[in-house]
């Protein structure tokens, strides 16, 4: 069994659903442009999984 590297999580303090990606390699919320310090959001649940599943295979 595999550990996961990335979890989806809602993002806080959103007037609206936003969803943001934790990486348990780093320990920090993947970043939209590194060395940029937001993170990426994702408006969508699903764009969020997509993105999730595309990333997750090293």
């Amino acid at each position: 069994m595999t550990a996961r590297r990335f979890t989806i999580i809602r993002a806080a303090n959103s007037a609206y659903p936003t969803w943001v990606i934790y990486s348990h390699r780093t320990r920090r919320l993947v970043r939209a442009l590194p060395p940029r310090p937001e993170p990426l959001r994702f408006y969508s649940y699903d764009r969020a999984l997509t993105w999730v599943h595309r990333n997750e295979t090293p």
